[in-house]
Parts: structure tokens; sequence; C-alpha cells
């Protein structure tokens, strides 16, 4: 595992525990142009009132992602499509 910046860790502490049979909604470059999209997704999935988890990947290109249970997964693609991807996010 590859070692984070600040915000990442933040964001993975604070992230729900929702085990290990999820699905990836988002993957993110650690890039700081994107550190408020990140936090507005962030915030869209707490007002959704559903449990997510953000969590470290091994792809170079998209190092950090979030992921939510199967059950949740159209739900949480309804709740971020309204934000948007941008070039540092991949779905």
């Amino acid at each position: 595992m590859q070692s984070t910046s600040l915000p990442w860790e933040r964001l993975i502490e604070g992230s729900d525990a929702i085990g290990r049979f999820v699905v990836k909604i988002a993957a993110y470059k650690d890039t700081a142009q994107r550190r408020d999209l990140r936090g507005g997704h962030c915030k869209s999935r707490g007002q959704a009132e559903f449990p997510y988890s953000f969590r470290p990947r091994r792809d170079a290109k998209y190092p950090f992602g979030v992921f939510v249970v199967r059950k949740l997964v159209r739900r949480a693609n309804e709740t971020i499509a309204c934000l948007g991807l941008g070039n540092d996010v991949s779905d």
C-alpha cells in the first residue's frame, strides 16, 4: 500500500466500516486540484445517509477510491451524478 497524503488519510479514517464485499463507485487521482470534488462527493454521500468507504487502490493513475456495498450502488451513483466526475476522477 502506498503512503497517503493528509487529506486522503482524513477521508479514509472518516470512512464507514462496510466490510470487504464492496463496489467501487469512483476512483481519484491524488491531485490538489480535486480536493474540493472529493470533499463534495464525501459530503453528498453523507447527506444521502448511506455508508461508504474511501480506500487506497493499487492503481498508479487513480490510487484512491470510494466504495459502497452492492445493494447501494445504484443509490450512490444517483447521488453523485449531479456533481460530475472531472478529469481526475474515474467511475
